[in-house]
């Protein structure tokens, strides 16, 4: 994928991009819109994933004044809106393209504006995952930076009203039913019941509607729908592209795959993978995932970490630790034969704000790290230097290896 580049449209709206051309013969674009990744704007999705795609693909940032739009408005300005328009059909004229050899695909925020685009320029492939169709409520309940940007600081329920109504309006009345339309969801995303079922009869219409469902024990949540089923987009966006349009069986795809089912006899092995450590002052800031093999951490109740550390004398000392929520350990971690849940099997600092080391007396102390279970079974293990990270002093600390494991000196 190349460097980003800048479209400055005629309204003076600047559309940041990226773009990776066609290879051989190939005569189609797709045009991706990106979801929320942090707190601002900067990404593009599947930048690797759609790296080697024979036909042109372009990336379209959302972000337009430093902040997440929907690929929209500012203020209730559709000034974004404009320009993004302009922008697609400059591409197209400047590839030779017309909108029929075009594609729009977008995931989560991304999914609800190639839906829109698709439907409001009569785009004839849709590719969507997980959309939100009540955009001005879910930024509104989620993500109240992004509702001010896009509805002004002092916006109301009118506001609100107005962009929730913009995708359901746009797909009632869209007459050109001749769409090719690939939806992947999942009803174990919370978001399910309000923002896709309401609407499946509207999309039924369409001559080549695809709901694509996953009901995978890995997809849990909102944000592994996509992730899971990468395969499965890929193929659509690689036929479109030779234009061979997919048509799935009665339009509908139920993905169960094999329905792993949870150990009966965990062995409880102790698994220690430290993946973040660093001293700032006098706080230690250290990150990890810790488990005991086979035994589940759905739930943050379902298990406590302590950083133990050990000086030479075998005197103790305890610090507690916080956890965290990384849910694609448990595909990460999968054994090819059980499914153990370890999305909260992740320790980390409270409030990421490190832990205080001032209140070390002055020596040489191993770290290890305590996994204890709410069923009562616990375990301390020591923590070993896996990923080769390196030593690190800072004013009176120290953390060095020996022997692969990590000591902390307090000088």
């Amino acid at each position: 994928m190349s460097e980003e580049k800048v479209y400055i449209a005629t309204n003076g709206v600047k559309v940041i991009y990226k773009q990776k051309p066609r290879k051989y013969d190939f005569h189609h674009v797709i045009f991706v819109f990106s979801g929320f990744l942090h707190a601002k704007p900067g990404n593009y999705d599947f930048a690797n994933a759609l790296n080697d795609c024979p036909c042109d693909v372009i990336w379209i940032c959302d972000n337009f004044e430093d902040m997440y739009t929907y690929y929209l408005c500012v203020d209730m300005d559709f000034k974004v809106e404009q320009a993004v328009i302009e922008f697609m059909f400059f591409k197209l004229q400047e590839l030779g393209l017309t909108l029929s050899k075009s594609t729009v695909t977008g995931f989560s925020k991304g999914g609800s504006s190639a839906l829109y685009y698709g439907l409001k320029l009569n785009v004839p492939n849709i590719v969507t995952t997980v959309p939100q169709m009540h955009i001005g409520s879910y930024v509104h309940n989620y993500w109240n930076h992004v509702a001010k940007h896009m509805m002004g600081d002092n916006y109301g329920v009118i506001n609100q009203n107005y962009l929730d109504k913009l995708l359901p309006r746009l797909l009632k009345q869209d007459a050109h039913l001749d769409k090719n339309i690939y939806l992947l969801t999942s009803e174990a995303d919370m978001q399910y019941e309000p923002e896709i079922a309401p609407y499946l009869k509207d999309f039924s219409k369409y001559k080549n509607f695809n709901l694509l469902k996953t009901y995978s024990a890995f997809v849990r949540e909102h944000n592994q729908v996509t992730g899971h089923h990468t395969a499965l987009l890929l193929g659509i966006y690689y036929a479109l592209a030779s234009e061979a349009v997919p048509r799935y069986c009665d339009g509908a795809v139920n993905f169960f795959g094999s329905q792993p089912h949870g150990n009966p006899k965990p062995s409880g092995e102790p698994y220690v993978d430290l993946r973040v450590l660093r001293i700032v002052g006098d706080r230690l800031f250290i990150d990890g995932v810790a488990l005991l093999r086979g035994y589940d951490v759905a739930e943050y109740s379902d298990l406590n970490y302590t950083l133990v550390l050990e000086d030479k004398q075998g005197g103790v000392t305890t610090l507690p630790l916080a956890k965290g929520n990384q849910p694609y350990i448990t595909k990460q971690l999968f054994d090819g034969k059980y499914l153990t849940i370890y999305d909260k099997a992740v320790f980390t600092t409270y409030q990421h704000k490190g832990v205080d080391m001032s209140v070390l007396a002055k020596g040489t102390y191993q770290l290890s790290v305590e996994i204890a279970l709410k069923n009562g079974i616990k375990a301390t293990q020591a923590i070993k230097n896996e990923r080769g990270l390196s030593d690190i002093q800072s004013g009176n600390y120290r953390v060095f290896v020996k022997d692969g494991a990590f000591y902390l000196s307090v000088l």
